[in-house]
């Protein structure tokens, strides 16, 4: 059988058919709700005036932008210069000149969801609330096998303002609607 062969988690047709549907169902429902989310995310930043954002903030967002990058670059086996030349047809200049906008837009976004997370008290999480948001993103993810070194890769600081920016996110998807 040809279940048994490739060692599948399933025994019967059936349940194999079953699954496969499940797993493009929460596919489906998650694109959906994070096309929800950007079409809400982006309306609420045109909505808003930024004065230019703080150049560390930019620096930190361009950094890690171009850290992603570089690590593309070395998984497809090329230098920096080489992998942006061959995929994308442009000059580490002009890489420079495109990370800055996204950083900048990154900065903008980060603020943005600060100051509604503040303005409507979702930014205050308890040690407690905290170590129950590690816990639950860690069992539904194979690349940490402990809070402690997710902490160490990504820092403590770092994950408390993503759990925040995730309530920031299903806040404004429960507070606004968008038109199909």
């Amino acid at each position: 059988d040809i279940l048994a062969e490739i060692e599948s988690e399933y025994t019967t047709p059936d349940e194999a058919y079953a699954g496969v549907r499940n797993m493009l169902e929460e596919a489906a429902v998650e694109e959906y709700n994070n096309s929800i989310e950007d079409a809400i995310l982006t309306q609420v930043l045109n909505n808003c005036e930024f004065k230019e954002p703080p150049q560390n903030l930019v620096d930190i967002n361009v950094a890690a932008f171009r850290e992603n990058m570089e690590g593309y670059a070395s998984v497809y086996g090329m230098d920096f210069a080489t992998f942006l030349s061959m995929l994308y047809g442009i000059s580490e200049a002009e890489f420079n000149t495109y990370a800055r906008e996204i950083g900048v837009k990154a900065a903008q976004q980060t603020i943005a969801l600060e100051a509604i997370a503040d303005a409507e008290g979702l930014s205050d999480i308890s040690e407690e609330e905290l170590s129950a948001e590690a816990e639950a993103y860690i069992a539904g993810n194979n690349r940490y096998a402990t809070v402690d070194e997710m902490y160490g890769d990504v820092g403590k600081d770092s994950f408390r303002d993503y759990i925040i920016s995730q309530r920031v996110l299903a806040w404004l998807a429960e507070n606004n609607s968008v038109a199909e």
